[in-house]
């Protein structure tokens, strides 16, 4: 089997497969008030649904890449046969292979098919609206204070744009492979965080016997969060980035991107300049940086 045409045919596709499977953001179904549906899926989902489509037999697949030869394949097509490629291990792993293989891990889910700021601030109005109070203004805090606005003011838009807008699949993967060591870590492993988030306990003995975290081996009184699944790691990794005083300046280079338009890549170089609070390393945010250049020349390679 000549795998080197395989991938060559296959590249030609990559654009679209990156659309679908990577360069979509944590958003929301058009016409649907955000819930937690926001999250990154886990190889193993990305199989079971494969495996009630193609996944029949191995020979089924070896099949398939003998077509690639023969005519164009849909775009549905092309992200199936790649998965199984990776699930079957037919393809050689390498270093960036490697990686590419913990994008598949950490695939972004888009439900959306419209995500403009528009739409979500008219969703957050909408709900806002439709509360049982009735109400007519919308509350948020920052700093500790709240702010009260008018519900159709400007300054409610822009608050309410600013809290529920889409965390660049970059930045996210990025600070996953970074926190997680490309999902070989122990926390990654044992509690499905891959974004390192951490508490604290006053006694080594809650720590050790909360459910809920996983003892860090350096400091007894500090424990990683441990999760059920991937998409309530990611759920609050989003809910973190979105709420957080300590990531204000994170959402407005966030909003002035979305202003100017700015590719993926480019927003998240710039919304990573916020992370200066996520670690104690005074160098976490050029390691983050360095991490997502990397991520846009692998996606490209991929």
């Amino acid at each position: 089997m000549n795998y080197a045409y395989t991938l060559i045919s296959i590249k030609k596709c990559q654009i679209f497969l990156f659309l679908q499977i990577f360069f979509l953001s944590f958003t929301t179904s058009a016409g649907q008030w955000p819930e937690r549906k926001n999250f990154i899926c886990g190889y193993k989902a990305v199989v079971e649904y494969m495996n009630s489509l193609i996944l029949r037999d191995r020979d089924i697949t070896l099949h398939q890449i003998e077509q690639l030869q023969k005519r164009e394949i849909t775009e549905e097509e092309v992200i199936e046969l790649i998965i199984t490629l990776m699930r079957y291990r037919l393809l050689p792993i390498n270093e960036t292979q490697g990686k590419c293989r913990f994008f598949s891990y950490l695939c972004v889910q888009d439900e959306s098919t419209d995500t403009t700021d528009t739409l979500l601030y008219h969703l957050a109005v909408q709900r806002l609206q439709n509360h049982p109070h009735g109400l007519e203004t919308c509350h948020i805090y920052s700093r500790g204070r709240e702010k009260v606005f008018p519900l159709f003011s400007p300054d409610c838009k822009m608050a309410i744009v600013k809290r529920i807008g889409a965390i660049p699949a970059p930045l996210a993967t990025a600070q996953a492979g970074l926190e997680s060591a490309w999902g070989t870590s122990r926390f990654s492993v044992q509690g499905h965080n891959f974004f390192g988030m951490q508490t604290t306990f006053s006694s080594s003995r809650k720590t050790h016997n909360h459910p809920k975290c996983i003892p860090a081996k350096r400091n007894p009184r500090r424990c990683v969060y441990k999760f059920t699944s991937i998409e309530t790691s990611v759920f609050i990794y989003t809910l973190l980035l979105n709420t957080y005083s300590s990531y204000i300046s994170l959402r407005e280079q966030r909003y002035q991107a979305n202003l100017e338009e700015a590719p993926p890549c480019e927003a998240s170089l710039e919304m990573a300049k916020g992370l200066n609070k996520y670690a104690e390393d005074p160098d976490y945010v050029k390691k983050v940086q360095g991490t997502i250049k990397k991520v846009c020349q692998i996606i490209n390679d991929c």
